[in-house]
Parts: structure tokens; C-alpha cells; sequence
């Protein structure tokens, strides 16, 4: 019984010492070895050391060591003590002996390798913690990882425990919880019991105080075995006690240093169990809970002050309507192919769903829903009346005849039209849907339903299409970050920018960067990128676009231009800078390209594609006092210009393109203003590099939670 009463179970009673100054300097664990048998990875003699060393308030790097072996005469019980890390609690189980096993050195040598915490890397776009030995992530083994050493029933034993054991049971769900594994500390919620006890007595014991809950955070058994705070490991706990101050000046500092967490950090209980929620419905949808942490964690203040709000972004979180459906089609050889097509509707409370349809082998669910979500945030900061919505397939259109494309859209448009309307949902281009695709769509679209209707947009001007359309978000990232610099006191003139991607945004963007006298010097694809550090003028830019519209490699632009480098599966972000512009795809930018745009001087991020940034990134950009400016708000000029063309198509009319240019300047404004806006009246002033983020977040919720709320339950 601990002093509240409360009874501790087999393997959870913890006794520990204070020496005065608050720090747990020695603890021992009694409790019977059958609740350890289900996490000790290589049998009773073996330890099991889960170190975490932190780097600011957050994980920073997950080691998993071995311990001594009783079979190592290299380690003893006096060794073990002597090597063992300053500041590590001891945990040692009740010795009890057995059979000695034969074991080949260099067999054991791996196997105490492969528990050294593996390395992560991203595989299909989604980050993956892999083994260092096997090359694989989680339980996906192909191949024995311990070499040809030993009997046949040893490997496949070592096999089978390794693909059983704490590292790759746990390793998704760490990778949720630490963030260099893409998600923040605090994706995983845990219960941490923290207790009162005296330091007068050379035994620990507990006082009369009942325990003091810090905070409420859930910890799962197994992940408690390997629990560490403060750089002090607790080894097999099942439950965490950690003495504390009970109160002074200091009090508050020592619980922030024993959790590695800041008030920033932390989130509310509302926000917390939305967050947990959504991880649990959907654990394997990485882009999703990356796009979703990120909101959360922007609404915490909102949520605080308006508890109205938690169910309706409970709501919000979960898309109204999510179709699949194959798509057939025949190529130019006669060969039949499959494709998976998708249209997630994820939110109507403002008006028709609108959103992108993109063709890519990379679309999934995942993705989709993320840029679903972004989507309907990125409608609701404008002022326009559209919900959001985002769909699209797997298929990969490089390379693919006039003819393939034509039977493409036409198989895909034969699904989704019972799915759409000019009221319902209005699709409109993204990645691998230009003019030419939405042309392809909307005949097929006209043929089956036998009307001419305002439904699909980026049309081409002739018929119904609005002029800037595909200069619209280009031109208006520019024009975002034109803002920016305005309250900073600064100008584009003479600024060097780093831009990704090749695609129309990348394009418009360099040729607008161009016309404010900036000095963009770098382009990229999916193979490499152009380096010219002289800059890109509109003589050079015209080159550019002439090789991309013939398909050929940016390699090309080298020949005519000798001064220019081009590196292959190379990134622009080491080049020095001012300013950066990611506009290829979601998560193209990690950790460590943060830190080169960092080292190479950069000071303002403007995204042009939707979430570029990974969490680690925008990790760096904060702790480096960069702006950063999300894509939710930089990059709606496409959406502003095709609710524009809606109006045009409906009033059978057409604005010229200086009228649409001064229109797309004052939303980008009046979206700026918003963001800024929003921010400082939740205490978040604009010298937080986070201030636009959170902005964009919060006054893009407000507007579309306000409309949910009066429109009930639904």
C-alpha cells in the first residue's frame, strides 16, 4: 500500500531516495519476475536500457542498449555498477539461474547491435523507424538478420523474438511520440504518477500527503518498462514515481526539467484526448495526424476560452463522406490497367465542396484526407463560400499518350460524377491534372449528364475558364510574402530565394519573384535541381519552361547556360538565401534540410505547396526564430481565382486579367490581415515565427465551427 491507500501490483512498487536536493539518485524494484518475462527481450539475465537524451523540451535521439549477460565474462556485478551511467536507476530483478546456452560471438555481437535504436527513413512517403541490421521497418522481415552463424532453430528463434520484441511492438507508436519521429512529444498521452516523500530516512517512504497528479497522461505497461525523465532510465517500471518539490520558487522549473516539456508544449486535456482520438481511428494515416497535430496544437488557446468549440473540431476532424472506387482503363498497346480513385468530401458547413483532383503515384487515403483538411481551412481564411474537398488516383500520367490520358478521364469521370454538381462539389486541377485533363473530365462529364454546368474549374478561357487561373497561385504566394516583408520593413528587390518544385506554382512564382527584382536561384523536379547562382532572369525562365514543356531533364538547362549546376537527386536548400519557397509536394523538406536553409541564412519561409515542411522542420524554423508562413494562407490564390471563375462562368461573363490580378492582391492581403489578426487576439504577437501558422489556423476554425455550430448536429 503506498501512503493513499492505494495497493501496487506485481513489479510497480518503485522506492526511491532523495539526497536533499530533489533528484532520484538510486531506486531499486521489487516485484515478482513473471511480469517481466513479457518484456525482457533476451531472458532473465538480460537488461533492457531504454535511454532518452533530451536537446531543448523535446526527444531528440532514442538509443536502445544491452545490458550485461551473464554469459560476457567481461561484465560482472561490480563492473556493471562502476560502467553504468551518472544519474541512471538501477532496476535489477531477482537473479535466478539458468540453462547456459551456446551462443557464437559475433551472432550475440549483432544481436546486441540491432537493439541500438535503429535510424529512420522514409518509405512511400511516410517516415519509418528501421532496423539497422535488417534494413526493415516494424515486423517486416524477409530475411534472417543474423547472418549464417548458428543452427537453423537459433535463427529462426532469433527471428521470431526480434520480430516480437519491445523495438518493433513499440516502434510506430514511439514514432508518434518523440519528435524527430515526425509527430511531437506529446502525440502519445501518458499517466505519470508523481508522489511526496521524505528525505530524512535512508529507506524511502512516503508521507502522508496523498500523491500529486502534475498531469494526466496515460502510459501504456510495456512502454512504461523503458520510461525515462530527466536523463535518469527506469528500467521494467510499470508505474513511474518520481519525488518532486512539493513547492517553492524552483518547483516549477524541476517538474518541466524531469518531464522535458514547457507550457508551450503542453496541451489541454480537451485537445489532448481529440489529438489521441484521431491517432487511434486512423494510426497508420502518417500525413493525416501530421496535419491534424498541427491544427490541434494551434487551437489550444481557442479551445480553452470557447469549450463549445471541442466537439465541433471533434467533427470537423472526421470527413463527411470518403469515396473509393476502381478506375479501368486500356493503354495504346491494348493492355488493361487498374487504378484506385478517391473524392474525400470533407467539409460542407460553408458552401459546395471544392478541391483539387490529383493524379500521382503517391495519392492514398492519407493524403487525401490531409489535403482534405487543408482544404477546408484553406477555404474558410479566404472570404469565399466554399467548403472543402479533395480527391484523385494513383495513376502516373508521365508518360502517358494524348489518347491514354483521354480513356483515363473519361474512366475516372464515369464514377465520379454521380458524386459531384454545381451545388455539391466542384472539383478543380492539382499535381498531374493541368487544362489539358480538366478539358478531358468535363467532356465526359457534359456527355453523361447532359449539361453545361459551373462544376469543374481551371478550365481554359475559350470556354468558361478565367484568365490568371494557372498563374493564380504562383502569383499569390508572392504576393503573401510581399506582406510579410511589409511588416518586417523590407522589400523582395535584391532579395536571393530558393525555390522548389517545377511545376505552375514553382513557375508563376519565379516569374513574379522576377518582375519584383528578387534573385531566385534554384529549380527542382523529382530528379534533381538547377543552381544558378547569377539568378534567373525572364530570358533564362522562358528556357526553363520550354524543357518542361517538352518533358526533357532540367540537366538541359546547363548546356546553354555554363555558370549553372545541376545536381541529381539534389535539394536547393543548402544554397544561401534570404528566402524560401518550398512548392513541389507535402513533406519535401526535412530536419535536416531546415538546418542547411538555417546555416545558408535564410530568415523567411513562405510555403507554396501544402505542407511541405515536415514537424521536425517547423521545429527548426522555431527554434531559429524563422518566419514561416503556412501554405493554408500563402498559397489560396488557386482557390480565390476559381471561385472568381465560378462567378464569371455564372454571370456568362469574363474579367480581364488586370482586373483578376488586383483582385487576387487584395485577398492576399485581406488573408494576411486575417492571419495576423487572429493571432494577436490570442496572445500570439507577430515576432513568434509560429504567429501566421497559428493565425491561419485559428480564423480559418472560427469561421468554419461558427457555421457548424448554427447549423446543428449534421
Amino acid at each position: 500500500m503506498d501512503a493513499n491507500g492505494e495497493g501496487r501490483g506485481p513489479g510497480e512498487d518503485l522506492d526511491v531516495v532523495d539526497h536533499g536536493d530533489g533528484d532520484a539518485s538510486h531506486a531499486n524494484l521489487r516485484g515478482d519476475m513473471n511480469d517481466f518475462q513479457e518484456i525482457d527481450l533476451l531472458g532473465q539475465s538480460r537488461k533492457l536500457v531504454l535511454a532518452v537524451r533530451e536537446m531543448g523540451a523535446g526527444v531528440e535521439e532514442i538509443d536502445l542498449e544491452m545490458g550485461p549477460g551473464e554469459d560476457d565474462p567481461n561484465f560482472g556485478p561490480g563492473n556493471s555498477e562502476g560502467n553504468e551511467p551518472q544519474g541512471l536507476l538501477e532496476l535489477t530483478p531477482k537473479q535466478q539461474p539458468r540453462k547456459k546456452k551456446k551462443v557464437v560471438k559475433k551472432w550475440r555481437d549483432e544481436w546486441a547491435e540491432t537493439y541500438k535504436w535503429a535510424y529512420v527513413a522514409v518509405h512511400e512517403n511516410t517516415p519509418r523507424i528501421f532496423c539497422s541490421i535488417c534494413k526493415e521497418y516494424g515486423r517486416k522481415h524477409r530475411r534472417n538478420p543474423y547472418g549464417n552463424e548458428g543452427s537453423r532453430n537459433m535463427q529462426m528463434s532469433a527471428l521470431e523474438e526480434h520480430n516480437n520484441s519491445l523495438l518493433h511492438k513499440e516502434a510506430l507508436r514511439l514514432q508518434m511520440a518523440s519528435k524527430d519521429k515526425g509527430l511531437g512529444l506529446i502525440d502519445r498521452p501518458l499517466y505519470i504518477k508523481v508522489c511526496y516523500q521524505s528525505a530524512s530516512h535512508e529507506q524511502p517512504s512516503f508521507n502522508t500527503k496523498p500523491p500529486m497528479f502534475l498531469y494526466s497522461y496515460r502510459l501504456s505497461r510495456k512502454a512504461a518498462a523503458a520510461l525515462c525523465l530527466c536523463g535518469k532510465v527506469v528500467r521494467r517500471l510499470h508505474r513511474s514515481q518520481i519525488a518532486l518539490p512539493q513547492s517553492g520558487p524552483k518547483a516549477l522549473e524541476r517538474k518541466n526539467q524531469y518531464f522535458g516539456l514547457n507550457d508551450k508544449t503542453l496541451m489541454s486535456k480537451s485537445a489532448e484526448s481529440i489529438l489521441e482520438a484521431v491517432i487511434k481511428r486512423d494510426p497508420h494515416e502518417g500525413e493525416f495526424i501530421q496535419a491534424v497535430s498541427e491544427v490541434v496544437h494551434s487551437l489550444e488557446a481557442v479551445l480553452s476560452k470557447n469549450p463549445q468549440f471541442v466537439h465541433v473540431l471533434e467533427r470537423l476532424l472526421e470527413p463527411e463522406r470518403v469515396i473509393m472506387f476502381r478506375v479501368p482503363w486500356v493503354d495504346d498497346k491494348g493492355e488493361m490497367h487498374v487504378n484506385r480513385g478517391f473524392r474525400v468530401q470533407f467539409n460542407q458547413a460553408l458552401g459546395p465542396y471544392k478541391g483539387g483532383l490529383r493524379f500521382h503515384p503517391g495519392v492514398n487515403l492519407s493524403v487525401m484526407k490531409f489535403l482534405g483538411l487543408e482544404q477546408t481551412l484553406k477555404n474558410g481564411v479566404t472570404s469565399l463560400n466554399l467548403g472543402g474537398a479533395m480527391g484523385g488516383s494513383d495513376f502516373e500520367p508521365k508518360g502517358k499518350s494524348d489518347n491514354e490520358m483521354m480513356r483515363f478521364c473519361q474512366s475516372f469521370m464515369e464514377e465520379l460524377y454521380r458524386h459531384i454538381g454545381p451545388n455539391q462539389d466542384t472539383p478543380c486541377g492539382d499535381i498531374g491534372v493541368g487544362t489539358r485533363e480538366i478539358g478531358y473530365l468535363f467532356g465526359q462529364y457534359r456527355r453523361l449528364t447532359s449539361q453545361y454546368e459551373s462544376l469543374l474549374t481551371c478550365k481554359s478561357p475559350p470556354w468558361g475558364g478565367s484568365q490568371l487561373r494557372p498563374e493564380a497561385t504562383g502569383y499569390g504566394l508572392v504576393y503573401f510574402a510581399k506582406e510579410v516583408l511589409a511588416d518586417l520593413d523590407k522589400d523582395l528587390k535584391g532579395l536571393r530565394c530558393v525555390v522548389s518544385g517545377s511545376g505552375k506554382v514553382a513557375m508563376y512564382a519565379l516569374e513574379k519573384l522576377i518582375a519584383f527584382g528578387a534573385i531566385p536561384v534554384s529549380i527542382s523536379d523529382s530528379r534533381g535541381c538547377i543552381i544558378d547562382e547569377d539568378g534567373f532572369d525572364f530570358a533564362k525562365l522562358s528556357h526553363l519552361r520550354d524543357i518542361k514543356n517538352h518533358r526533357k531533364s532540367l540537366r538541359e538547362y546547363t548546356k546553354t547556360h555554363s555558370r549553372a549546376k545541376y545536381i541529381d537527386d539534389g535539394k536547393p536548400w543548402g544554397v544561401k538565401c534570404d528566402m524560401a519557397f518550398p512548392c513541389a509536394s507535402q513533406n519535401e523538406l526535412n530536419h535536416s534540410d531546415a538546418m542547411a536553409l538555417v546555416n545558408a541564412g535564410c530568415k523567411i519561409v513562405v510555403e507554396g505547396a501544402n505542407m511541405p515542411c515536415t514537424t521536425d522542420a517547423l521545429e527548426v524554423f522555431r527554434k531559429s526564430k524563422i518566419v514561416y508562413a503556412p501554405g493554408k494562407a500563402a498559397n489560396a490564390g488557386g482557390v480565390v481565382i476559381s471561385g472568381l471563375e465560378m462567378v464569371q462562368h455564372s454571370g456568362r461573363i469574363q474579367w480581364s486579367a488586370d482586373e483578376i490580378d488586383s483582385k487576387l492582391q487584395e485577398v492576399m492581403k485581406e488573408i494576411y490581415l486575417k492571419c495576423k489578426k487572429a493571432a494577436n487576439e490570442f496572445g500570439i504577437g507577430l515576432g513568434s515565427p509560429e504567429s501566421l501558422v497559428h493565425g491561419a489556423n485559428i480564423a480559418a476554425f472560427l469561421r468554419v465551427a461558427r457555421a457548424m455550430l448554427e447549423q446543428g448536429c449534421v
